[in-house]
């Protein structure tokens, strides 16, 4: 866990609200390196396309189908149990959210 996370208390997770795999963090670290080069602003180039994205997500995140959320949101988002009476599921509101599609 890198230290901003810690001190911001956030997880990554994947769609499902687990913990992600190998294969995502090596997206991840391969496209943070990309994005937070300073030929790119900075990671400025990355903040704006998170601000416009309607899930809220880095490039970095859009590829390796991952997502940001607080460490203590982590359970609710993914209920031991679901039941009648239950809010949406983080993969509910997850796949109910629709990207425009590039052409």
């Amino acid at each position: 866990m890198k230290i901003g996370k810690w001190l911001f208390r956030i997880r990554v997770v994947n769609a499902e609200g687990k913990v992600r795999g190998l294969l995502k963090f090596f997206i991840r670290t391969l496209l943070n390196v990309i994005e937070a080069n300073p030929l790119m602003f900075g990671g400025g180039l990355a903040g704006i396309v998170e601000l416009i994205s309607k899930k809220r997500q880095r490039i970095c995140d859009m590829l390796a189908k991952t997502y940001v959320v607080k460490r203590e949101d982590v359970d609710k988002i993914t209920p031991p149990e679901k039941s009648a009476n239950a809010e949406p599921s983080f993969v509910d509101v997850v796949r109910s959210i629709k990207e425009p599609e590039l052409t």
